[in-house]
């Protein structure tokens, strides 16, 4: 049996690992070597590219150029900075800085008292409205709108001469000293074992006043260094301590006091971080790729976002999934149905032959990884379909095409010809009073006292084709089939006309006695106090499959389906069963958050298991085990910004909608752009929105990013949309925009009042011709 140390071991091994999002000319941007990205206060994320400013929104890109507008002057940018206005700096490699303020960009030159045209860094005040600007020939200060101070110096050779640091001090290193000017004077900081013709990379000072000195030697090979005072002590780090030998760019310290490192593209770039006195470094086989990293920031969520050379943008967060497959757990092969935690503890799979290989089995999990337990000699075939250890000890595996018994090292198989009654095995468990019962393809079987009885459609069965058993805490055996529900008890079998003669897959029983049940694409059903209720896609699930339910400590189902697997709330769930709430959340995971393949696997039990250990889920797949960890997933509680961004009237954009739009007459379609600013799974952001004075009841728009208003009649209307993140989090304020459209001459009043005054006009003339007849006729 494996060590409760080193489970927890294996546990801590592979949860510390991160997940790796990654954006690149594919997705939208304009170039892969992006310079510097920054999340700017609206919630946006922009990143300075060398052909233009892209601003993401978590699923699209929008690019800025010289093509589409005209105060920005040049493509090839460098450095981004956002002051308490709201206001984007923008730095060019070829010199020149330029704002983005209300949509418009302008540009800041050495006409506006700029001391040089080479922006080597800019520093944003995180306090006051105010901006420091470094160029190769001295420093200035924009606040109120204008350049307030400069301070010339002497042409500097390179960026290396000196820079600023991340609380705005210039920095310059002269021989082995870096002299600091920060709080009105100047400290200096001596370099131990240091060359006086080392460049000065970069200087950065954490929240507990340590300082962070990164220098280089150039040209190649270059030897990085970093240097770390606190508190009167130095620590020095190089490549022994696994720093590569590279250009220290950006320092950062994220909220949790982590300190990640990027590294130019010099001689051995790209990302680390500091962990337990050395450099985690990431690497392709983490899913980070490139040459180097630019720059480093933090968004709001927590994730931390790379500025790549040559790879565009990465996101970097905890990855709470991980996957075990053939190539790195020692699995018998990929495909993996039945998976299975026993009494003591030890972990089963039955992985299946794929192709034409000779491969699958069980395996037994052991020594963080999987190994070899039963092949094609020791089972009935080489598809085992069903696991499970009864009381006495004895492991049974169903297969295709029988059962096996293990015990005392031996193995014995029962199949048609010597006496058990049916093939595939789907499930197994043991009721109570020690009788064993297997689910079939062909019915229930039964195994008391070394004989096996068998029960058939004839019998009762809801369908001859079983896939999974549950014993209630009231004795009831439930039956899970391929068209149905039944269950048996006191010798009597029922059907369930209630569900539908469906395929179901899962049964779980909760803490509280409620039982629900997964179909394969029906949804799943809650049965309580003998009602049934459904609950489906069209409800909030994620999926209509649910192949297994499992639930973690903290009152969360994890589902499984073709499509991944995904979380839900049970008491979201039985409030939605109670008429309580209309839909109910759910969160997806897949590829992305760690599983190898999204498909889970079914059908055969048990499909997955919580462990007893550690109450981590495991999950078969077709391509090896996913492994979660409930306890490392943080919801998000920030709702999304939302932000109103485009309309079109008649396909043609409106240039300005920061108040209003105006429709005038003959124009008849309207379409508005909208988005929340979440990046925690920005794909399952979900919207809705109400047009005031039209709709009386919310739009549900999922996760749709635009409206549409074809021929609105004349009037004043409000466009109001709300958006809520993947964790069902609202941003009730949302958005707003208002919409005049004109009414054509026609129906205007100066119209009507026109029409009512000639009217008037007609019938008074008619009146007084009628009296002018009248009268000449009275004197003839």
């Amino acid at each position: 049996m494996l060590p409760l140390c080193l489970i927890f071991l294996l546990v801590s091994t592979i949860f510390s690992q991160y997940r790796i999002e990654n954006w690149s000319t594919e997705q939208g941007l304009p170039y892969k070597t992006v310079r510097s990205v920054l999340q700017t206060r609206d919630g946006y994320i922009w990143a300075a590219t060398s052909d233009g400013l892209a601003r993401f929104d978590g699923v699209r890109f929008t690019v800025f150029n010289t093509a589409n507008s005209s105060g920005l002057k040049m493509n090839r940018l460098d450095f981004l900075a956002e002051t308490v206005d709201g206001s984007l700096w923008i730095a060019s490699e070829e010199g020149g800085l330029f704002r983005l303020r209300g949509g418009v960009f302008s540009s800041v030159s050495i006409a506006d008292g700029l001391p040089g045209e080479i922006i080597y860094s800019l520093h944003a005040d995180p306090t006051a409205n105010r901006l420091t600007i470094l160029t190769q020939k001295g420093i200035a200060v924009w606040q109120d709108e204008k350049i307030v101070s400069v301070e010339p110096m002497p042409e500097a050779k390179n960026r290396y001469d000196r820079l600023l640091d991340n609380t705005g001090a210039l920095c310059v290193k002269e021989g082995d000293i870096v002299r600091r000017r920060a709080g009105g004077g100047t400290i200096e900081y001596k370099l131990p074992e240091d060359l006086p013709e080392n460049l000065l990379a970069r200087v950065y000072e954490d929240r507990t006043g340590a300082v962070w000195i990164g220098v280089f030697h150039h040209p190649s090979p270059g030897k990085a260094k970093l240097f770390v005072f606190n508190n009167n002590q130095i620590s020095i780090f190089s490549d022994r301590d696994g720093l590569p030998n590279a250009t220290v760019e950006p320092i950062l310290e994220d909220r949790n006091g982590g300190i990640w490192i990027a590294l130019g593209r010099f001689e051995d770039g790209g990302l680390v971080k500091f962990e337990n006195g050395k450099f985690r470094r990431f690497t392709k086989e983490d899913g980070f790729g490139g040459l180097g990293v630019f720059d480093l920031t933090q968004d709001r969520e927590g994730g931390i976002w790379a500025a790549i050379s040559d790879n565009g943008l990465a996101r970097i967060t905890p990855r709470f999934i991980t996957s075990l497959t053939r190539e790195n757990g020692g699995l018998s092969s990929d495909n993996v149905y039945p998976l299975y935690e026993d009494p003591d503890g030890i972990i089963w799979s039955g992985a299946w032959r794929v192709g034409k290989e000779r491969n699958g089995g069980v395996d037994q999990f052991e020594n963080g990884g999987f190994k070899f337990f039963a092949g094609e000699n020791d089972l009935t075939s080489l598809g085992p379909t069903a696991l499970f250890k009864d009381r006495e000890g004895v492991l049974w595996i169903g297969a295709l095409s029988g059962l096996t018994r293990y015990k005392d090292g031996k193995f014995t198989k029962y199949t048609k010809e010597n006496g058990f009654p049916h093939g595939s095995v789907s499930a197994i468990t043991q009721t109570r009073d020690g009788t064993l019962w297997m689910a079939t393809e062909e019915g229930l079987t039964k195994l008391l006292d070394n004989q096996f009885t068998e029960f058939t459609i004839a019998d009762g069965l809801p369908h001859s084709d079983l896939r999974n058993l549950h014993e209630a805490r009231d004795g009831t055996l439930w039956l899970a089939t391929m068209g149905g529900l039944g269950s048996y008890k006191d010798g009597k079998f029922t059907k369930y006309g209630e569900i539908p003669p469906i395929q179901i897959r899962s049964i779980y029983e909760d803490a509280d006695g409620t039982l629900w049940f997964g179909s394969y694409d029906a949804g799943i059903f809650r049965f309580k106090n003998g009602e049934f209720k459904a609950i489906t896609v069209k409800d909030g699930l994620f999926q209509q499959g649910a192949f297994q339910i499992l639930e973690d400590d903290f009152g969360q189902f994890w589902i499984s389906s073709n499509r991944g697997i995904y979380r839900v709330s049970r008491a979201e769930l039985n409030d939605f069963a109670d008429g309580k709430i209309q839909m109910v959340t759910s969160v997806a995971y897949g590829v992305k958050d760690g599983m190898a393949d999204a498909e889970c696997n079914g059908g055969r039990s048990p499909a997955g298991f919580k462990s007893k250990k550690d109450g981590t889920l495991w999950f078969p797949t077709q391509k090896g085990v996913a492994v979660i960890n409930p306890a490392a997933v943080k919801t998000n509680p920030l709702p999304p910004p939302v932000v109103i961004e485009n309309a079109r009237i008649d396909n043609q954009n409106v240039s300005n909608i920061k108040t209003a739009i105006e429709l005038l007459p003959g124009q008849e379609n309207l379409e508005i752009d909208y988005t929340g600013l979440s990046f925690t799974k920005p794909e399952q952001i979900r919207f809705r929105y109400r047009l005031e004075n039209l709709d009386e009841n919310w739009t549900e728009a999922g996760n749709r990013r635009t409206a549409f208003f074809p021929h609105l009649a004349p009037g004043e209307y409000v466009f109001r949309v709300v958006a809520a993140n993947s964790d069902n989090v609202w941003n009730e304020e949302g958005a707003a925009l208002k919409i005049v459209v004109k009414p054509p001459f026609y129906r205007t009043w100066i119209f009507l009042l026109a029409c009512v005054a000639v009217g008037s006009l007609v019938i008074y003339a008619i009146y007084r011709r009628r009296v002018f007849h009248l009268e000449r006729a009275r004197r003839m």
